[in-house]
């Protein structure tokens, strides 16, 4: 869904990701390409999908519920940037605590009633990797409600495959994690994230999910919202790519 506010009402602390797309072999900002993300909720919950995975599933897992939470994105503007609205994501195992994010060139939108949505193999898809948290953000996050009454085991940084397997690979200067800040003076009141995304544009990575938005869902595009910073730090850490997707 094409949206600033992927929320839908879901509880939590309210992250507002800031996220640039850098050009790796330019190393100027990319305009107009599509910044999507999709994460789990305070409980560990991904909207649709079902309430309790034991597992790394080896198959596409099919779709129990028509929800759209905690899912959407926007382009970047001209300096390559884009903000976006969503919860600090919590935890389920056996993952540590992550952000989706999956980057769009020559993106096409399609209309299903009052909801903007992108077509998924419109374009081609240059980076799909995900954004992980400091574990002394985590801790202080999931002290409160409604994280703490989330009956998932929690994996740490430490112990998730992925992201060591990633850690072991990356280039000198690149991090996983995202840079946070308060917004106010306590976590209640939210968190700021920066970090700038190196995109290699002749990528071109395979969408194997065959699942899609059903426009009878309740679900409405709302832009109403005005993103709440103007800006990205450019010393923003790069993300780690990781080449495929899971929940």
């Amino acid at each position: 869904m094409v949206r600033y506010d992927l929320t839908e009402n879901q509880g939590g602390v309210e992250l507002f990701l800031d996220i640039g797309a850098l050009d790796i072999d330019t190393c100027e900002p990319l305009e107009n390409v599509f910044v999507e993300l999709w994460s789990a909720n305070a409980t560990g919950i991904y909207s649709s999908y079902p309430v309790e995975i034991t597992e790394i599933p080896e198959e596409q897992v099919p779709l129990v519920r028509n929800e759209t939470y905690l899912r959407g994105g926007l382009s970047t503007d001209k300096n390559g940037i884009v903000e976006l609205k969503t919860i600090y994501p919590g935890f389920y195992w056996p993952r540590a605590p992550h952000v989706h994010v999956m980057m769009h060139l020559n993106w096409e939108m399609s209309s299903n009633g009052v909801k903007r949505t992108v077509i998924s193999h419109s374009g081609s898809v240059v980076h799909v990797g995900q954004i992980y948290f400091e574990e002394s953000w985590n801790d202080k996050v999931y002290a409160l409600s409604p994280y703490n009454i989330n009956k998932n085991d929690r994996i740490r940084n430490d112990n998730d495959w992925i992201l060591q397997d990633q850690l072991k690979i990356q280039p000198e200067g690149y991090s996983a994690f995202v840079e946070l800040e308060l917004v106010g003076e306590k976590i209640e009141d939210g968190l700021v994230g920066y970090m700038t995304l190196g995109v290699d544009t002749a990528a071109s990575y395979l969408i194997e999910n065959t699942n899609y938005l059903n426009s009878s869902t309740d679900a409405e595009f709302d832009d109403s919202t005005k993103p709440m910073q103007e800006s990205i730090d450019t010393e923003a850490f790069l993300a780690v790519q990781v080449d495929g997707e899971l929940l």
